[in-house]
This record gives structure tokens, C-alpha cells and sequence, in this order.
């Protein structure tokens, strides 16, 4: 059910600001409005404004539209005679084109704005010290050692763990070398490059291949999330090193989570380290539904919980403040946009299978499983959906705005609208693509879940 919801509110969102980029420069430009749709079908509701504009939420979401007067007549200058002031077709060319592309302009945006929020403020980051490669991976041979510090990826500054992984990823998905600058404990620094043509981004488990992981540490307290849950009740703090249970020491944190899940409203005497000093403490897990991990698949579960982050790698705390948060937003909404245009060409090109096209099951999942995370994980994955809609739409096939867009370049090159022959054909063909693509996307979403 939580899938459910949280693809509605996706989609509730990503398409109404989508149209409302349309809707907005549609009325600057003096273009009269006659609907403004949010999903397809029969409305579920709807109002009318004081200028006749019908607003309304339909019963299908899976998308929406604004109907504009004179939307669908050629420009020619007989039509824009007789369509009026108040139609679209009567706009010059530029107007027609800033319309067009304020549905996708106006998703990018939206993401910008999202990734410039969650860089602001205080931000837990992984460091870059790095756990001495396991044998078999292809990092096993660079000599690595526990507690070398990465300084470079691929030539980008490694400020955190994050800029690793994106640089890990950058390639793979290129089949390039990976190129790592380390320093080792001395101050000494090594360079070296990883192959990674053997890898498969496709494939499960590709990631573990590699061999690059944070440093490890012993099982700690990252935060207090919850200040009226079971740990801050028994008074752990951030950065107590939990040491043993009832007696019995602690394996690593997926240990120490099982024994917590299956405890809910015992009281377990647990030892933790803090300050050099070692206390015995009193916790007491409460039931609560969480995203659990079962068979590969997220589901809720009603376990015991304690209210506290729990980790086995070193965080740091680092403050963004907002002069440093924009450019951080511009950079993460660029290499979004640079890694969706790269998938779509290697789609396109037959370098990535099909099955990586997804649909509203797809979505709903990926959403759902953000919204069971955290707020912070739903809307980053939010602006990820938002830029996966913008670029779509500015491909240059008709029937999408890209190639609306596409016609409009046309009549700048040659100095009047495309003809109706070749509208009507391009329809045809943007009709057939849309239409094999959601095939695609349903077939794909069918096999994921009875397949």
C-alpha cells in the first residue's frame, strides 16, 4: 500500500508542476486556457475559474495536459488570423517554443531546487578511508591497506565517499578504467588504474566485484533519531560503540539488528564504550512497522525498534551553507541529467537491455521504497523521477514536447510551419514509438512482478 500512495504522490506532483510550466508561460504569452489536466479519462473532479479555464484531477494518472485555444492549428498566417489573439497557433515562433519547453524546463528546475535543499545544513558524509580490498576483487592487487584515504576518482576530488561511488559507477557504465590517487598512512601518495571492462552494470552483485568499501569500524551510534524512542530513553548517545548484549558481544550491526527486531518490549543490558569508559545500559525495543529485506524484495514488517542510526563506517558531520549548496545542487542535477541521457543513448544503441524501462510498478516501487526509508530518500528519489521526466520529454519525438520542439526549429529554418503531411506523419510515427514504449514498460513491469 505504501507503493501505492507514494506513486501517487509522485506522480501527483511531478506531472502538476510539469503543466504548470506549460500553464504559466502559456498565460504570459496571452495563450487562452481551456483545460488543465492532472491524469487522463474521466475526471474525478473538477472547477471552472473566473475566465472559463476547467481544472480537473482525472481517473487515470499517468500523465496530464493543458488544452490551449487553437493548440492543434498549423500557424500558417491564414490560421493565425483566424484562430485570434487569445490562440496558441497565433504566437510567434519563439512563444510557441517557450511554451513547449516549459513543462521539462520546469522538472529539471524542480530538481535543482531539491538537491540545493538536501546539501544544505549539516550532512553526515562517509570519509574516504578505505577497508583493505577483499582477495578476488579487482582492487585486491593496487595495495590498498585499511585506512588509506582516496584524494582522487577519475580525476575528480574525492571530498567523501559519495564522490567514490560516483566515480565507481562513471566507470563501469563507460567500461572505462578506473583511475584512484590514494594516500597511505605515511603521506605517501599512489596512483593506479582499475579495469572494469569484466563488469557488468546489469548484473546483481557488480558493486562487490570491485572491492572498494569505506574503513570499518566497530558497531556505533550514528544519531539519536527518535527522542522519545527506546535508545535515547536508556540514554545511548552518538558515537557510543556498542560492545556486547546481555552478556554476549556483538557481531557487526546486522547481528545486533536482528537481536533488536526480535525484542521488542524485553529489557537487554547492553555495554557500549564511550569516552574510554565502558557503561552497562538498560534498552527496551518498541514494536514498530519497518522496511524489512526479504527474498530481494522490501516489505513492512512490525519488529523491535530503537529509535537510533547504526553504523560500521566512520561519519563526519559537514556544513553546507547556502553559497556552497548551489553550486553542489547545479553539480548533482547536472551529472543526474548527463547519467539519464547517457542510459537513454546506451538503450537506444542496444548497449543496455530493455528491461532497464520501466513503468508506473517500476516507479511505484522505487517511490515506495524511498517514502519506507525516510523524507530524505523520497524526495531525493523525487528529483531523480523529475529529471527522468523532464529529459524524456525533450526528446525530439513527436507527440512528446521535444518534438513539438523539433517542428518549431524546422519553421525557424525554413520560415513556415511544417506541412500537414508531415504533421500528420509525424504523429504516426511518435503514436507508434510512445505506444512500443509503453509496451515495453508494462512488459517489463509484468515480469517483475509475476515473471
Amino acid at each position: 500500500m505504501t507503493n501505492v500512495w507514494a506513486f501517487l504522490v509522485a506522480i501527483l506532483v511531478l506531472v502538476t508542476i510539469h503543466e504548470w510550466g506549460h500553464y504559466w508561460v502559456a498565460k504570459r504569452c496571452g495563450v487562452e486556457i481551456e483545460k488543465f489536466s492532472i491524469g487522463f479519462g474521466k475526471p474525478l473532479f473538477s472547477w471552472t475559474n473566473k475566465v472559463g479555464t476547467v481544472f480537473c484531477i482525472a481517473a487515470i494518472p499517468l500523465g496530464g495536459y493543458v488544452k490551449m485555444k487553437g493548440e492543434y492549428a498549423i500557424a500558417t498566417d491564414e490560421n493565425q488570423m483566424s484562430q485570434g489573439k487569445g490562440s496558441f497557433a497565433s504566437k510567434t515562433v519563439w512563444q510557441r517554443m517557450a511554451i513547449v519547453a516549459a513543462g521539462p524546463v520546469i522538472n529539471l528546475l524542480f530538481a535543482l531546487l531539491i538537491f540545493m535543499g538536501l546539501g544544505y545544513g549539516d550532512t553526515y558524509v562517509t570519509p574516504t578511508q578505505v577497508q583493505a580490498p577483499a582477495a578476488q576483487t579487482l582492487a585486491a592487487g593496487l595495495g590498498l591497506q585499511t585506512g588509506d584515504t582516496i584524494i582522487r576518482v577519475n580525476g575528480r576530488e574525492a571530498n567523501d565517499w559519495s564522490v567514490v561511488n560516483r566515480g565507481v559507477l562513471d566507470a563501469v557504465f563507460e567500461r572505462e578504467n578506473l583511475v584512484l590517487h590514494w594516500r597511505n598512512a605515511a603521506g605517501v601518495e599512489h596512483s593506479a588504474e582499475l579495469p572494469t571492462a569484466s563488469l557488468n552494470i546489469e548484473e546483481k552483485g557488480w558493486n562487490d566485484k570491485i572491492g572498494l568499501t569505506p574503513k570499518v569500524v566497530p558497531l556505533n551510534v550514528g544519531r539519536v533519531v527518535d527522542s522519545s524512542g527506546a535508545a535515547a530513553q536508556a540514554g545511548l548517545q552518538q558515537h557510543d560503540v556498542i560492545v556486547s548484549v546481555n552478556g554476549q558481544s556483538i557481531d557487526g550491526r546486522e547481528a545486533f539488528i536482528k537481536i533488536i527486531q526480535a525484542s521488542a518490549g524485553q529489557s537487554l543490558n547492553v555495554s557500549v564504550i564511550r569516552d574510554q569508559q565502558t557503561l552497562s545500559l538498560n534498552l527496551t525495543p518498541v514494536l514498530k512497522g519497518r522496511p524489512i529485506v526479504e527474498n530481494g524484495e522490501v516489505v513492512t514488517k512490525v519488529v523491535g525498534t530503537i529509535g537510533a542510526e547504526l553504523l560500521t563506517t566512520q561519519v563526519k558531520v559537514v556544513h553546507v551553507g547556502i553559497l556552497e549548496a548551489i553550486p553542489r545542487g547545479f553539480n548533482m542535477t547536472y551529472d543526474a541529467i548527463a547519467l539519464t541521457v547517457k542510459g537513454l543513448y546506451k538503450i537506444a544503441t542496444g548497449q543496455l537491455s530493455l528491461k532497464n524501462i520501466g513503468g508506473p510498478v517500476s516507479i511505484a516501487q522505487v517511490m515506495g521504497e524511498g517514502a519506507k526509508s525516510s523524507v530524505t530518500d523520497f524526495v531525493s528519489r523525487l528529483a531523480w523521477l523529475s529529471i527522468s521526466l523532464g529529459v524524456l520529454n525533450l526528446l525530439p519525438i513527436p507527440m512528446l514536447d521535444g518534438g513539438h520542439l523539433m517542428y518549431y526549429v524546422v519553421e525557424l529554418i525554413k520560415g513556415s510551419p511544417v506541412s500537414e503531411r508531415a504533421l500528420a506523419l509525424g504523429q504516426t510515427v511518435g503514436m507508434a514509438f510512445l505506444m512500443m514504449f509503453m509496451g515495453i514498460a508494462f512488459y517489463n513491469d509484468f515480469m517483475r512482478l509475476f515473471g
